[in-house]
Parts: structure tokens; sequence; C-alpha cells
């Protein structure tokens, strides 16, 4: 799921694209 919300916030199909929140993800793996 991490991955996949990474993809969709990079690829900007997320309708609230969080910066902070992408990093986070990164972080947790």
């Amino acid at each position: 799921e991490g991955v996949q919300f990474m993809f969709e916030c990079v690829a900007g199909l997320s309708k609230e694209p969080d910066i902070n929140g992408c990093i986070l993800a990164d972080d947790m793996g």
C-alpha cells in the first residue's frame, strides 16, 4: 500500500497531494 500511495502521490492521481505524506510513507517503507 505504501508503494501504491507514493506512486499515486508522485503521479498526482491523489485528490489532495501531500508531500509530507509521501515522505512519511517512504520512511515507513
